[in-house]
C-alpha cells in the first residue's frame, strides 16, 4: 500500500470540517415520483446553456436554471424501451453540438438530440424493430476515428431476450454498422455494465464488462484494445491475474488513481457472489488489496468524486440495502462516514456534477425513496477546486476518453492528479462530463495537460484556482479530413439525396475544392460543397467526396452508400386452401390453411397467421385445431397478412365449429382447473381456459407483479363446463393505459376453488 506515510499534521486536518450533504425536499427533483427498478440517471447539459441538468428513469428530465434549482420536463421517450432496466448513455454521436441518448432496454434506443427535441432513430441496425435487448449502454470511440461507437450489454437470464453484447460502429454521418466480430458479440453471458477506459494508458480504450451471475462467481469479460499496438482494432481477453482471472459477480468498473501516482486504479462493485474488488496499479502490474471498500453484499453502483476538495477523490457506493460513503484519507485508506446520503434502503446509480457551480460535487442518487433524490454538498472547508468543460473537434465533440493533469503544490508538495472522461462510471449511469479536481490548500495550478484521443494535447501553465475552463481541441494547421453525409440513403425508383459536407479543416488552412462522383466512374460530378443528386439507377451507389486544400488533399469513399430499389407491387396469391372463405369442422377438429403467393418485382414474401387476432404462425401454412373441450358452436377467425415488406395483402378465413351427436357433447369436466395461457409469452392478446365441475360463481382478475388488479375477466354465475376468455394488454377498459412487457399473474376463485398462474407480455 502507497502513501502510508503522509504527514499527521494533513490527517490530522481532514477533521475540522464537516461534510454536509443537504436533501432539500423543495426541490422538484425530490418531489418527483421515480421509478424504483435498476434503470439509469445522468448529468448531462442536455440543453446546451452551460449547467448540468439531470436525467432519470426512462423519461424524466429536470432542467437546472444554474442555480441549482430543476423544472420537470417528459420528454417523449417510447415505452418500447421499458422493462427492468435502462441503462443511459449519452454522447454527441453526430458531433453537431448537443448531447443525443442511447437507452439500452427492451428493446434498445437511439434518440437524436435536434434543439432540445429528441427523436426516436429509424437507422437500422440501432431501430427498435431490430430488438436488441439490453441492460446498460455505453459510449466510446474504440478505433479512434473522431465518433463514439456504442456498446450494448444484455444479460443472460435477466431479460425476456437472451443475445450477445451489440456493438455499433459510428460511420461518421450519425449512422451505425453492427460489427459481430469478437467474443462478446457472439456469447452469451451475464453481462451487466460496460466500461470505455484506456486502463494502460496507451491511447486507445479498452473495454471491461462486468458480469454479474447473481449470486454465483465468473470471469468478467475484460478486454484489451490492440489499436495502438496493431494499427487495427482487436479486442483480446485479458487474462492477467489478478483483473482478469478473479472470479467475479460484476457490476460497475471504474478506473480512478486514487493515490495520485499518476496511473489508474481499479474498483468493482460486485454483487452476493463476491466481495468488492480494489486493485492498486503498481507501474503497470495490479494488486488485489483488502481494505474497507472490499466489503461483502449485494452493492451496485460506485462513483468517486473528491468531494471535500481535499485532492484524494472519495467514492460512494450503492447496495440493495444501503449507501455508503467512504472518505479517502490520502495515505492508502477510507474511512466510511455517516451522512444524510448513508440512508438504508436500496440504491441504485449514484452520480455527482456540480449543480450550482460553487466549486464542490454534488451527488443525484437513483432507487427506493428512502435514499433516492439530489443532495447538494454545502462544503465548508474552504478547499480550492477547479473544473475543465472539454470539447473535440478532430476527436469526438463530447471528448470521451479524453484525460485531464494537473500539477500543483498541496501542502507543501507538488502533487499530479490525472482523470478520465467515462460514459458509464456507474450503476447503468454516468456523471457529468465536467472535469472537477479539489486543491486543498493550492492557490494556484502549475500546468494542466490535456490530452485529446486523437492525441493532440492542450497545455496551460500557471492558472488561476476556483475557475472553470473551457478547453476546445486545436486542430493543426494542416490538417484535412473528409466527411459527409446524405439526408437519405435508400428509396424506390429513384432517390434524391442533399450531400452534406461535415469535412474538418485546419484552422489557418482552407478547403479550395470539392469533387464529387456519385456513380463510381472516376468523373466529378459536382463541384458544389453540399450538392443534391438525384440517383435513377436501380441498384447501390458509391459517393466519393475529394477535398483540396492548399497544399494537400483528402478522399472519402462510402461504398454502396445509396441504395435504389425496384418499386414493389402487390403480392399476388396463386394458391390458397380452403378455397371457400367459410369452413365446417367438428369440436374435435382440424383443417390446413396453406398459400402460396409472389410478388411481381422479385422482393421476398413473408407470412404472418392470426387466430382471432392472436398471432399463431409465420410459416406459409397453419394447421387450425379445435379441441373437444372448447365451448360449440362457435365461429373463429383465421387470417394470414402476406407482405413484400412494402405493401400487403390480407386472406381471410371463417371456421364454423359445430356441436357434434358424439359422446364428447356428453363430457364435463369432473374437477376444477385453470390452465396455462396460450400463447404465452404474448403480444398483445392471450386465451386463458378454465373448467368448472358444477354451477359456481366464478371472479377471473390479472394482476400486475406487486399485486395491483389490472384487468376482471370473468365476475358471474357460471354452469358446469369448460371456458375460455381472451385477454389483451392492448384493450383494457376506459381510462388505463396499455400494459408494459413484464410478468403478470392470473387467478381463477370459483367457490372454495383459487388457483394462480403467471404469464410474460412481451412488445
Amino acid at each position: 500500500m502507497k502513501h502510508l506515510n503522509k504527514a499527521l499534521l494533513f490527517v490530522f486536518t481532514l477533521t475540522l470540517y464537516s461534510q454536509n450533504f443537504v436533501k432539500d425536499l423543495s426541490n422538484v427533483v425530490n418531489q418527483a415520483n421515480l421509478p424504483t427498478n435498476y434503470s439509469g440517471s445522468a448529468f448531462v447539459d442536455i440543453d446546451g446553456d452551460g449547467d448540468q441538468d439531470i436525467y432519470s428513469s426512462l423519461r424524466f428530465f429536470f432542467i437546472n436554471d444554474g442555480n441549482g434549482n430543476f423544472t420537470l420536463e417528459e420528454k417523449d421517450i417510447d415505452q418500447q424501451s421499458g422493462g427492468i432496466s435502462n441503462g443511459v448513455s449519452f454522447a454527441d454521436i453526430d458531433n453537431d453540438g448537443d448531447m443525443d441518448l442511447a437507452l439500452a432496454g427492451s428493446p434498445s434506443a437511439i434518440y437524436y438530440n435536434e434543439n432540445n427535441a429528441l427523436s426516436l432513430s429509424a437507422d437500422s441496425p440501432v431501430s427498435l424493430d431490430n430488438k436488441n435487448y439490453g441492460w446498460a449502454a455505453a459510449w466510446g470511440d474504440y478505433d479512434n476515428d473522431g465518433f463514439v461507437d456504442l456498446i450494448i450489454t444484455n444479460p443472460k437470464g435477466f431479460l425476456t431476450l437472451a443475445q450477445p453484447c451489440f456493438l455499433f460502429k459510428n460511420n461518421g454521418d450519425g449512422r451505425f454498422t453492427k460489427i459481430e466480430d469478437y467474443e462478446f458479440n457472439k456469447e452469451l453471458a451475464a453481462y451487466t455494465i460496460p466500461t470505455w477506459t484506456d486502463y494502460d494508458l496507451d491511447g486507445d480504450l479498452d473495454l471491461f464488462i462486468g458480469s454479474g451471475p447473481a449470486g454465483t462467481a465468473a470471469r468478467d469479460y475484460n478486454y484489451r484494445n490492440m489499436l495502438v499496438e496493431s494499427g487495427s482494432v482487436d479486442f483480446i481477453r485479458i487474462d492477467d491475474d489478478p483483473i482478469g482471472s478473479d472470479l467475479q459477480d460484476g457490476q460497475t468498473y471504474n478506473f480512478i488513481d486514487f493515490d495520485n501516482d499518476m496511473d489508474f486504479d481499479i474498483f468493482l462493485t460486485n454483487y452476493g457472489g463476491a466481495p468488492d474488488r480494489f486493485y492498486v496499479n503498481n507501474n503497470g502490474t495490479y494488486e488485489s488489496v483488502q481494505n474497507s471498500l472490499t466489503i461483502d453484499g449485494n452493492n451496485l453502483a460506485n462513483t468517486w468524486g473528491d468531494f471535500d476538495n481535499d485532492s484524494y477523490i472519495d467514492v460512494i457506493v450503492t447496495s440493495e440495502n444501503k449507501t455508503y460513503y467512504y472518505q479517502n484519507n490520502g495515505d492508502g485508506s477510507f474511512s466510511q462516514k455517516s451522512n444524510s446520503i448513508t440512508s438504508n434502503g436500496a440504491g441504485r446509480g449514484a452520480i455527482s456534477a456540480d449543480i450550482d457551480n460553487d466549486g464542490d460535487l454534488d451527488v443525484f442518487i437513483a432507487g427506493a425513496s428512502s435514499v433516492r433524490g439530489l443532495y447538494r454538498n454545502d462544503l465548508d472547508n474552504n478547499n480550492s477546486w477547479v473544473k475543465f468543460n472539454l470539447e473535440g473537434t478532430i476527436s469526438n465533440k463530447s471528448a470521451i476518453g479524453s484525460k485531464v493533469k494537473i500539477k500543483a503544490v498541496i501542502n507543501g508538495k507538488e502533487t499530479w492528479q490525472i482523470r478520465e472522461i467515462n460514459s458509464q462510471n456507474s450503476f447503468n449511469s454516468h456523471n457529468s462530463y465536467e472535469v472537477h479536481f479539489g486543491l486543498a490548500d493550492a492557490s494556484v495550478i502549475s500546468q494542466a495537460v490535456i490530452e485529446f484521443p486523437s492525441g493532440q494535447k492542450e497545455t496551460l501553465e500557471n492558472i488561476s484556482v476556483n475557475k472553470t475552463y473551457d478547453i476546445v481541441e486545436e486542430i493543426p494547421n494542416d490538417f484535412l479530413k473528409s466527411n459527409f453525409k446524405g439526408d437519405v440513403i435508400e428509396g424506390f425508383g429513384s432517390v434524391e439525396v442533399q450531400f452534406t459536407d461535415l469535412s474538418i479543416v485546419g484552422i489557418n488552412n482552407q478547403i479550395t475544392k470539392w469533387e464529387w462522383d456519385f456513380n463510381n466512374d472516376g468523373i466529378t460530378d459536382s463541384e458544389e460543397q453540399n450538392p443534391k443528386w438525384t440517383f435513377n439507377q436501380v441498384g447501390k451507389h458509391t459517393v466519393t467526396l475529394t477535398l483540396f486544400s492548399n497544399s494537400i488533399s483528402d478522399k472519402l469513399v462510402r461504398e454502396d452508400y445509396v441504395e435504389v430499389k425496384i418499386q414493389p407491387g402487390i403480392p399476388v396469391v396463386i394458391e390458397k386452401y380452403p378455397m371457400n372463405q367459410d369452413t365446417t369442422i367438428s369440436k374435435s377438429g382440424s383443417v390446413d390453411f396453406r398459400v402460396d403467393a409472389k410478388d411481381t418485382t422479385g422482393y421476398n414474401i413473408s407470412y404472418t397467421w392470426f387466430k382471432n387476432n392472436i398471432q399463431v404462425s409465420t410459416d406459409s401454412t397453419y394447421n387450425y385445431k379445435s379441441f373437444i373441450l372448447f365451448p360449440a358452436p362457435r365461429v373463429d377467425t383465421v387470417l394470414v397478412k402476406i407482405s413484400n415488406s412494402v405493401n400487403t395483402k390480407e386472406e381471410i378465413w371463417y371456421v364454423h365449429v359445430e356441436t357434434t351427436t358424439g359422446l364428447e357433447d356428453q363430457v364435463k369436466p369432473i374437477n376444477f382447473g385453470l390452465q396455462q395461457n396460450y400463447p404465452n409469452p404474448f403480444n398483445p392478446s392471450t386465451i386463458i381456459e378454465y373448467s368448472v365441475p358444477n354451477n359456481e360463481y366464478v371472479t377471473l382478475k390479472v394482476f400486475d407483479i406487486l399485486g395491483n388488479e389490472v384487468a376482471s375477466l370473468v365476475n358471474e354465475q357460471k354452469s358446469a363446463g369448460t371456458y375460455k376468455v381472451a385477454f389483451n394488454a392492448s384493450n383494457l377498459s376506459k381510462g388505463k393505459a396499455d400494459l408494459a412487457s413484464g410478468l403478470y399473474i392470473y387467478k381463477i376463485q370459483a367457490g372454495s376453488f383459487n388457483q394462480v398462474r403467471k404469464m410474460m407480455l412481451i412488445k
